[in-house]
């Protein structure tokens, strides 16, 4: 499987670059796969090149290269894993601990097993679950065409514009609500 991305959230909180990499899903996860011959998981940018000695950099790959892996791992950072959409997209198998983070595409509702491979929380068994889609490559490419077919749904259904317009026609009510009850709200001097 394969993974790029840049180095997201806040890196230099903690004593160390490498006690800060270390806290990071995406930093830790790069940094303990440096040698793996199942996860091909580099930074591209947002990072120095190596952690504790480590090379985590890496070239960018286009959509086109990453698709020639096996899998894709997608790891969220300070915000939705990015590439989350297109790779559902691709029929590719998605590698990723349960999504806790959620947009449009409602990441929340896929289901492990179903739409993607889980991974645990701490990310330690990204090449346990590798190895498995690789010793069960039916299976998980009947993962993959479900992701696809949730995302393709979501995008093409003929409900889809009709539902995209009733989006579009709340985001500004719910704006002008959430700013006319702000200006309501007391002011803590305080903080001023």
């Amino acid at each position: 499987c394969s993974f790029r991305g840049k180095n997201t959230g806040l890196y230099n909180q903690y004593p160390s670059p490498f006690a800060s990499c270390l806290a990071m899903d995406r930093c830790r996860t790069v940094y303990e796969h440096v040698n793996s011959t199942l996860v091909d998981a580099k930074f591209t940018s947002g990072i120095h090149e190596t952690v504790n000695g480590v090379p985590v950099l890496g070239p960018k790959m286009t959509i086109a290269e990453l698709l020639n892996y096996t899998a894709i791992l997608m790891i969220e950072g300070i915000d939705v894993a990015t590439g989350l959409k297109w790779a559902l997209l691709s029929n590719s198998v998605i590698l990723m601990k349960p999504p806790t983070r959620t947009t449009f595409a409602m990441e929340e509702r896929l289901e492990p097993w179903v739409h993607y491979v889980p991974l645990n929380d701490r990310l330690t068994d990204v090449e346990e679950k590798m190895q498995w889609v690789m010793d069960h490559a039916d299976h998980a490419q009947n993962i993959a065409k479900r992701a696809t077919l949730w995302i393709q749904d979501l995008l093409h259904h003929p409900d889809a514009d009709k539902e995209n317009q009733m989006i579009e026609d709340e985001i500004p009510r719910r704006y002008q609500k959430h700013f006319r009850e702000a200006k309501s709200l007391p002011v803590d001097e305080e903080f001023m």
